[in-house]
């Protein structure tokens, strides 16, 4: 019980995230669908040309 007293804290504090950590995570999470979507869109149009 020692290791989760010290290492492990389930609270959260909004005060402590900083400004640059936030715009981070937001350019991060809009590259991240950015990329998901454009590899979707390219299977799309791969299946599609397929046929021909």
């Amino acid at each position: 019980m020692k290791l989760n007293r010290r290492f492990y804290d389930s609270s959260v504090r909004f005060k402590n995230i900083s400004l640059e950590r936030v715009v981070l995570e937001i350019v991060l999470g809009l590259a991240s669908s950015l990329i998901i979507y454009s590899f979707f869109y390219v299977m799309r149009e791969t299946f599609r040309v397929i046929p021909i």
